[in-house]
């Protein structure tokens, strides 16, 4: 695989990331302050909470791997060289 393919893959992988942490974070704020109304709906609520934690926590698990080895990248998400393979991820 070439330097360019590898960067624009791991560009696209880390905007998904981001998009995933956005997404749960603006989600658990929401109910923070939605809590009152949800309340009457509190299980229903609560199913959605775990099913949409463990959707993101398998979405990370398939979307954060290294675009060469394929091998998980870890919790480091400003990384420029993966720490398995040591293949550059970032241009920079």
């Amino acid at each position: 695989m070439e330097n360019s393919e590898i960067y624009a893959l791991f560009a696209k992988r880390k905007k998904r990331q981001n998009l995933a942490t956005t997404l749960i974070v603006i989600m658990s704020i929401s109910l923070l302050f939605l809590r009152e109304v949800l309340l009457p709906y509190k299980y229903i609520v609560l199913w959605v909470m775990i099913i949409s934690f463990i959707s993101i926590i398998v979405f990370n698990y398939f979307n954060w791997r290294c675009p060469n080895c394929d091998r998980p990248l870890g919790r480091e998400t400003n990384m420029t060289f993966c720490k398995h393979c040591g293949v550059r991820l970032t241009e920079y």
